[in-house]
């Protein structure tokens, strides 16, 4: 979510509809939310910092992955930062959600036969986790965090996204 936007995620579904010969008409809009989760965790980092801290179970267990796979013995230390960075950048995905609002439940329950878990290089290093929102389910608009509702015109994608 640091990188990724409300019009990164527009723009995909847009497109994916527009592919599949559907009016992008039917995608009203997008918007991010910052999770309660994300607003916890914020105000933590605010005063101690980011966990990097690794449980010493999964580091064992990737310790013996790494000398299976390589061969090599890894330098303890190093490897613990890589994998206290990584976990760290994986729970950093759970501080913002998206909300895709379409023109009906077809054309949502299509997306989402079609898009969930699908890997969105550029946007997610995980496959994308597509639910559906009760109908009437009012969302706080103080953690909207960003929005819309078109293609702009002059639109550059991250990553390796095109």
């Amino acid at each position: 979510w640091d990188l990724v936007s409300a019009t990164d995620i527009y723009v995909l579904v847009s497109t994916f509809l527009e592919g599949q010969k559907k009016s992008q008409s039917l995608l009203k809009n997008v918007r991010v939310y910052m999770s309660q989760f994300g607003k916890e965790q914020l105000a933590k980092e605010h005063t101690q910092g980011p966990d990097l801290k690794v449980k010493e179970k999964r580091l064992d267990q990737r310790a013996r992955q790494t000398r299976v796979h390589t061969g090599k013995v890894v330098n303890q230390e190093s490897q613990i930062d890589d994998i206290a960075a990584r976990e760290y950048q994986r729970n950093r995905l759970m501080y913002h959600y998206a909300v895709v609002v379409l023109e009906n439940v077809e054309v949502a329950c299509f997306v989402y036969d079609e898009l969930d878990q699908m890997t969105a290089h550029g946007l997610s290093p995980v496959g994308l986790d597509l639910r559906f929102v009760p109908e009437g389910l009012e969302l706080p608009e103080e953690d909207c965090v960003g929005e819309c509702d078109r293609v702009p015109g002059k639109y550059t994608p991250v990553g390796d996204v095109r």
